[in-house]
């Protein structure tokens, strides 16, 4: 079952990794996460399963 991460905010699953942390995006770190529906950012999104989802 794969799962997805959606937006604390607003709900959305359209969540990227934050690409303007280039250490997080090398791994050297832990990542940001940025909601391309309304913006949100934050590391810690929640994960569903994404056929709870749609």
């Amino acid at each position: 079952m794969p799962f997805v991460k959606v937006c604390p905010n607003c709900g959305s699953e359209n969540v990227k990794i934050d690409t303007d942390n280039p250490g997080a995006s090398a791994g050297f770190s832990v990542p940001n996460y940025v909601c391309m529906d309304c913006g949100f950012s934050g590391r810690i999104f929640p994960e569903i399963d994404q056929a709870e989802g749609k």
